[in-house]
């Protein structure tokens, strides 16, 4: 769950990890992001 102070953070990391490179990996682990507003 990403603090409300690093939000920009996890949303330059998800956009890598989402991106074309490491697409196949995120899929296969399955991950979900958690937030407060969730």
């Amino acid at each position: 769950m990403a603090d409300h102070n690093i939000e920009g953070h996890v949303e330059v990391l998800l956009r890598i990890w989402t991106s074309d490179s490491w697409r196949t990996l995120w899929e296969e682990l399955d991950i979900e992001i958690e937030s407060f507003e969730r």
